[in-house]
């Protein structure tokens, strides 16, 4: 789909979860996908690409699964999530974004992914939240594979 903006602005009465499947989203001005409402969210099996802002962005609270998506080479960063989110990001493949990999502000789950060839971390962790790290396989040219930016609780790095 050239020229694609998913924009989730807000909760619609009529349902309560959302599902962007199986889409190839790319070149565009800002972020690929972007969800800032209330309601659920299911990212899966998509291919994100070349966009001006992050592969994938989640700006307020929410549950969301990311899952089985290739989110590369945008001009951002390749996922991020902001505070007060709660994200299960799986079996993903995110590599050559021109910032991290990862961006994680709220709390979560993040297992099993490939970060690799990103141009700053891997997996920054930023704000409040104590995501659940385990599992991925993370390498950083440049930078920290992970790389913690904050006050807060602490992280749990699933035994590594």
């Amino acid at each position: 789909i050239e020229q694609f903006f998913l924009n989730f602005t807000g909760p619609r009465p009529d349902k309560n979860f959302a599902c962007v499947d199986n889409n190839t989203i790319f070149d565009n001005a800002g972020h690929g996908i972007h969800f800032s409402g209330s309601e659920g969210l299911l990212i899966r099996g998509n291919n994100v690409y070349n966009n001006e802002g992050c592969g994938i962005s989640i700006a307020k609270p929410a549950e969301i699964t990311i899952q089985d998506n290739s989110v590369c080479r945008n001009n951002s960063s390749g996922v991020c999530i902001e505070i007060g989110c709660a994200a299960n990001v799986s079996g993903n493949g995110i590599y050559g974004n021109r910032k991290h990999g990862i961006i994680v502000s709220g709390k979560g789950l993040i297992k099993e992914n490939d970060v690799f060839c990103n141009a700053m971390s891997g997996v920054e962790l930023r704000g409040p939240g104590d995501p659940y790290i385990t599992r991925n396989r993370i390498q950083s040219t440049d930078n920290y594979e992970i790389e913690e930016r904050r006050v807060g609780k602490g992280v749990d790095l699933g035994g590594r």
